[in-house]
């Protein structure tokens, strides 16, 4: 017999956030009554989350989350799994909902180029363009973009020193990807504010464009 598909999403929004104890134990409710998994974090900047369950269950959780007018337009990333990635729910309160150790204001980030432009751009040759890849070393490894650079780091919160190897590179266009899109969203507001001049980012990151193409 055919196990059950688990859907898992995906989902961030940098969105300035207060009574977080109180959001947190929401999330603890609601998780427990679905009978869903996942790992949430919540911080003044925002949400950061994957939670796991049946399709009526994550359809359940994106219509309870989007009724909150702070993240209404949250976008959810979905992909099918086998079973539960997650063993347990940890709903968490952190400084920084992806963890970089320096103060950036995202909305002083890199512009977004979609998927279909990204590959309109390798389908050109890059012409001069540089790919810059913002994830792990074992993220890199498992697959990346074709002449990407890639850093050398073993977590995020490494990038601003590693940053210094391409210091040459701050004149040239560069655009960013990540996973999902949250660590390019610091990631090309901390380029920015150390003078790299044009600097764009993945929307919605690999997993998108590796769902488009």
């Amino acid at each position: 017999m055919e196990s059950p598909k688990i859907h898992i999403l995906l989902f961030y929004k940098f969105v300035k956030l207060r009574s977080l104890e109180e959001l947190k134990q929401k999330h603890l409710s609601f998780m427990k009554e679905s009978n869903m998994r996942g790992r949430v974090l919540l911080g003044k900047e925002g949400i950061n989350g994957s939670v796991s369950g049946s399709k009526e269950q994550v359809e359940k959780y994106k219509t309870w989350l989007t009724t909150d007018k702070r993240f209404f337009d949250i976008v959810f990333k979905e992909e099918i799994g086998l079973g539960f990635p997650f063993r347990r729910n940890s709903i968490l309160i952190r400084d920084e909902i992806v963890t970089l150790g320096k103060k950036v204001d995202v909305n002083k980030g890199g512009e977004y180029i979609t998927s279909k432009e990204l590959k309109e751009l390798y389908d050109k040759g890059l012409q001069d363009t540089i790919i810059l890849d913002a994830r792990n070393d074992y993220e890199y490894e498992i697959g990346h973009f074709k002449d990407s650079i890639h850093l050398d780091i073993n977590n995020f919160r490494e990038f601003p020193k590693a940053l210094e190897k391409i210091e040459n590179l701050k004149d040239k266009k560069i655009i960013t990807f990540c996973t999902g899109g949250i660590r390019c969203e610091k990631a090309t507001a901390y380029m920015k504010k150390v003078g790299f001049k044009d600097v764009s980012q993945l929307k919605n990151g690999i997993l998108t464009f590796g769902k488009e193409y």
